[in-house]
């Protein structure tokens, strides 16, 4: 019986016009932008590529001091993930300034050259397919579930028949997830076989763990919208009502709280100031530096000579001087910024925490976090960065020490790789578990108001 009425409820909504407008959308809205998004992360490559060999050019007539003033730019990471989810990565910055005696902090470098309409449109990615479209799409074939039949008088014809109503709401439950379901399966499958036969993103043993996970998260998110839908639909006798409470709800759970909870974190869980941290690093460093000539003047007194750098044991001791108040200063430094990062996550955990509310927030940690593209992201990157800063201080010393030639090859090449998928995967198990509970328990609701309210 209950296999019956599956599929009886698979075939009225297959055959329905609703379900082929969803199933176009979904083809038209997947394929399109992922094409887009390729072609971002392919000029996006090739920019990281030439602007990294220009960069080491640069430092083709340069010299240990002057490198070690004004530093150099690392490219952003561009990622095959991007082109899923981009996550907080909308309008990145696409270099850094590392390793700047005169600035210590590591911070990005804007392009002129950015197109400035990009930053007003949302990027269209499967976060935003699976969180906005096909959560509406939820809502046009959810929302007469129940209470369209009971309009109708289908439901109070089928009930006249030996048809429990838990099986009945159950097959309600398992068909409507399965039609909702297929569109994205479709969609997803094509936007694999795209993936494959472009041959402009080549995806890891890794990046297709990820790309299945972050499907699997997806339909979870789906089957907890529709759980919810159906619970509306229970509690409503009119479609019409039915369709209007499920507007409201998408529009607080989709749009109003996740776009509210990052003020209330801010309210509650202040962060300092760029400016601040700017501020307060430029007065460490001119403090450092003047330290630094002080005891520069010293060790040519202590030498008795008019340059530090003219006599060699006075030129060893000098280096050393110069590297210790570097590091002085890029400890400083970091300090200050890492108690403004502490800050930031902080907050960030504080707004994901009030924003668990909406399962689109739920949702979005995941796969953001899944492909790295989210908050996590900028972290990790700034810390390997320190670890190369703090190469380059080494080479730098050395040279100097040694007083061998400046070589541009010499530079260490910066290589960016992401945490493991296990790790990634771990961070967001708080997530599943709230979109997985959401879900089985708006069904239990559904299913306990179905039984036990009148409904004919």
């Amino acid at each position: 019986m209950l296999w019956s009425l599956i599929e009886k409820e698979l075939k009225n909504n297959l055959l329905s016009m609703r379900f082929v407008f969803s199933l176009a959308i979904v083809l038209l809205v997947m394929l399109g932008s992922i094409q887009v998004r390729m072609d971002d992360y392919v000029q996006s490559t090739l920019d990281s590529r030439a602007n990294a060999a220009a960069e080491r050019q640069t430092h083709r007539d340069t010299h240990f001091w002057r490198f070690q003033w004004t530093g150099m730019f690392l490219e952003r990471p561009v990622l095959p993930l991007g082109i899923l989810v981009t996550g907080t990565e909308r309008n990145p910055d696409p270099r850094f300034r590392v390793f700047q005696k005169s600035k210590p902090i590591i911070r990005p470098s804007g392009s002129i050259d950015r197109n400035p309409l990009v930053t007003l449109s949302t990027p269209v990615d499967i976060m935003f397919i699976t969180g906005v479209v096909m959560s509406l799409l939820v809502l046009v074939l959810s929302f007469d579930a129940v209470s369209g039949e009971r309009e109708q008088g289908t439901l109070k014809l089928l009930l006249s028949f030996p048809v429990p109503r838990s099986v009945l709401i159950f097959a309600k439950w398992i068909g409507g997830i399965l039609t909702l379901c297929i569109p994205f399966i479709i969609g997803y499958l094509c936007l694999a076989i795209w993936i494959l036969l472009s041959g402009d993103v080549r995806f890891a043993a890794s990046d297709w763990l990820v790309f299945l996970l972050i499907g699997l998260s997806s339909l979870l998110y789906i089957a907890w919208m529709f759980s919810a839908a159906l619970l509306v639909s229970c509690w409503f006798r009119h479609a019409a009502t039915s369709m209007c409470m499920l507007l409201l709800m998408w529009v607080l759970l989709v749009l109003v709280i996740p776009n509210i909870s990052p003020y209330l974190a801010a309210a509650f869980s202040p962060v300092d100031s760029a400016q601040s941290v700017h501020f307060k690093s430029m007065k460490i460093t001119k403090e450092l530096q003047n330290e630094e000539n002080q005891q520069l003047q010293e060790l040519q007194k202590r030498h008795n000579v008019p340059r530090w750098w003219q006599e060699d044991n006075a030129w060893r001791e000098g280096v050393e001087l110069v590297a210790r108040s570097h590091d002085r200063q890029r400890q400083g430094t970091r300090a200050i910024v890492d108690r403004r990062t502490a800050q930031i996550i902080r907050q960030t955990d504080l707004a994901h925490i009030i924003g668990r509310v909406s399962p689109f927030v739920s949702y979005a940690n995941i796969v953001t976090t899944l492909a790295w593209t989210g908050p996590g992201f900028e972290q990790h990157l700034r810390l390997l960065m320190r670890e190369y800063e703090d190469q380059l201080r080494r080479m730098t010393t050395d040279g100097l020490k040694d007083q061998v030639p400046f070589s541009a090859d010499m530079l260490p090449h910066f290589r960016y790789t992401p945490p493991p998928v296990g790790a990634r995967f771990a961070q967001t198990l708080v997530d599943w578990a709230v979109l997985l509970s959401g879900a089985v328990i708006f069904f239990l609701g559904a299913y306990v108001s179905f039984v036990t309210r009148e409904i004919i």
